[in-house]
């Protein structure tokens, strides 16, 4: 990938922070809300999000399931429209979902991709991929490396690695098992990943 920014981009990504917990009951609607905080210093211009529901054991083996059995959890509005953010602010951005009176109770991992485009150093625009590891197709985890961050987003094509979140659907009594392990293992990687490259790599854009 092509490296650009400088060396005060060092130590920096876009801060995503998801609000919640978000929990609700077959049937309920809800909405996954999170901000993006630029930390860099230059412009994000064309901020563009994607959000999707998994399940499968654990963000290793999370597929999606819009449509794929009776009563999933399905997104009521499109993503929103692209925008910018100056270096130091932040957008606040809403994906509302609904639930049927048979969606299955359990933990749903919520998958995030997030593409903006900046300046680079020699004054070319260019685009950042970052997405979370649940969102990674299935042909590609072989890919990451948990102990290997630079490596697993050069291998990747990313440019960085934001973190997975997740929504409760309450049935009133025990969760489902396979649920649970779907969001607990995404959501707890994802995070770790993500810290590690808010510490570690500097600011890259541009897939090969």
């Amino acid at each position: 990938m092509q490296g650009g920014g400088d060396t005060r981009d060092l130590a920096t990504l876009p801060n995503v922070t998801y609000e919640g917990p978000v929990k609700v009951r077959p049937g309920e609607s809800g909405t996954i809300a999170f901000s993006v905080a630029n930390r860099y210093n230059q412009t994000m211009d064309d901020v563009r999000v994607e959000v999707e529901f998994r399940v499968g054991g654990d963000w290793l083996a999370a597929r999606e399931i819009n449509g794929t059995f009776a009563g999933a959890p399905r997104f009521t509005r499109g993503p929103p429209l692209p925008q910018s953010v100056a270096p130091g602010a932040s957008i606040r951005i809403e994906a509302p979902f609904a639930t049927g009176a048979d969606t299955p109770p359990g933990i749903y991992l919520v998958s995030l991709r997030l593409v903006f485009r900046y300046v680079n150093a020699s004054g070319a625009p260019v685009d950042a991929h970052f997405a979370s590891l649940g969102s990674v197709d299935p042909a590609d985890r072989s890919k990451v490396d948990m102990e290997n961050y630079t490596g697993t987003i050069d291998a990747l094509g990313l440019d960085g690695v934001v973190p997975d979140t997740s929504m409760v659907v309450d049935g009133g009594g025990a969760l489902s098992l396979w649920l649970a392990a779907a969001a607990f293992g995404g959501v707890v990687v994802a995070a770790g990943v993500s810290y590690g490259l808010l510490k570690y790599r500097p600011f890259h854009a541009g897939r090969r």
